[in-house]
């Protein structure tokens, strides 16, 4: 069985979820995370700069070697 996905399209620009910021240059140090999709909610995508990725999120993972 498909299921059948709305897609929302969005400005060229990744913008702070939580203060509104938005990345100049490469968004390198940016975290990204996807969210929802249970119990009908939809699908996001939300986006935190380094400064309130730490403050919300602790340290980033580690990434592997």
């Amino acid at each position: 069985m498909r299921q059948e996905t709305e897609a929302t399209t969005v400005a060229n620009e990744v913008r702070c979820t939580e203060c509104d910021t938005v990345a100049r240059g490469p968004a390198t140090s940016w975290r990204a995370y996807i969210t929802g999709g249970f119990d009908e909610e939809p699908v996001e995508v939300v986006v935190y700069c380094p400064e309130c990725a730490l403050r919300e999120l602790g340290p980033a993972p580690a990434q592997p070697t």
